[in-house]
């Protein structure tokens, strides 16, 4: 599990995207961007998201099922499934556990779902609660983003200019 955090406007949904589209084509990424779900909705939007049956969309059991089935599939032949869960930091707690549980499924060799919850610094605030131990023992990475400091934007614009196909010069004071 990776946990980016970093606040509004520092980057993370740029993030993201850069590492979705630098993902192998064998890859696959589930984007859950509306954390004001119940735990049934929730269950039935991943069904969804997954591309799972419409039982597994009614049935926890059913999808719990039919996503480790697939998430083994893919393993197998080499694939990668990654869930990305934006705005963390709103998460009800029971949906950051739905998301610990399936973070839990395995094969025999490795975790086939790759979990990334980014959120603001509140996030780490959530995760800091008690009730939250065991989904806080499976963070593997935990990127802050920070705001860029002058120079750091100043650089960052230049290059964006360069690549653009214009020229142009800093002043630094």
């Amino acid at each position: 599990m990776t946990i980016l955090t970093g606040e509004a406007g520092t980057g993370k949904t740029t993030v993201l995207r850069a590492a979705m589209q630098r993902q192998p084509p064998s890859g696959h990424c589930v984007h859950l961007q509306n954390p004001a779900l119940t735990r049934p909705e929730f269950i039935e939007m991943l069904a969804a998201r997954f591309d799972l049956s419409e039982r597994a969309r009614k049935s926890k059991t059913a999808f719990l099922l039919e996503l480790e089935a697939l998430l083994r599939q893919r393993s197998a032949a080499g694939q990668i499934t990654v869930m990305n869960c934006r705005r963390g930091a709103t998460l009800p707690f029971g949906l950051l556990e739905e998301i610990r549980l399936l973070a839990n499924i395995e094969t025999n060799d490795q975790k086939p779902l790759l979990v990334i919850l980014a959120g603001q610094p509140e996030l780490a605030e959530r995760l800091d609660d008690p009730s939250m131990s065991q989904l806080k023992q499976r963070i593997a990475l935990w990127c802050d983003l920070r705001p860029m400091t002058f120079r750091e934007t100043a650089t960052y614009v230049l290059v964006r200019i360069r690549a653009a196909g214009r020229c142009c010069t800093v002043v630094h004071d």
